[in-house]
């Protein structure tokens, strides 16, 4: 079964949300985190702000790490191992847009 490009591309961003959601609460139950710290992550303004900066971190860094990475890894970390493939201004509507095996899948 062939996913569309536009599923392809949900999945490689929610993906990734939901890992920064999980590693921030992992910090929030860290029983080695001083009072103040605890404390502060409880906080709405602070939860958000720590799963945004986790995002950033994540999905900067295994982007960056993407290219050297087996298959099945980058679907654990992307929840699926194809990039999808986008028309630019070079594409003639309804041509069939294949950019090649970017993601190796």
């Amino acid at each position: 079964m062939k996913i569309g490009d536009g599923i392809a591309s949900w999945i490689r961003t929610v993906v990734p949300g939901l890992w920064a959601v999980a590693v921030t609460a992992l910090l929030q139950w860290w029983t080695g985190a001083p009072t103040e710290i605890a404390d502060a992550l409880n906080s709405d303004i602070a939860i958000g702000a720590v799963i945004w900066v986790a995002l950033a971190i994540w999905y900067g860094f295994w982007r960056w790490l993407e290219p050297r990475l087996p298959n099945w890894i980058t679907s654990i970390l992307f929840g699926l191992s194809r990039q999808p493939t986008y028309a630019n201004e070079n594409t003639i509507p309804g041509e069939l847009v294949d950019d090649g095996d970017l993601a190796g899948a």
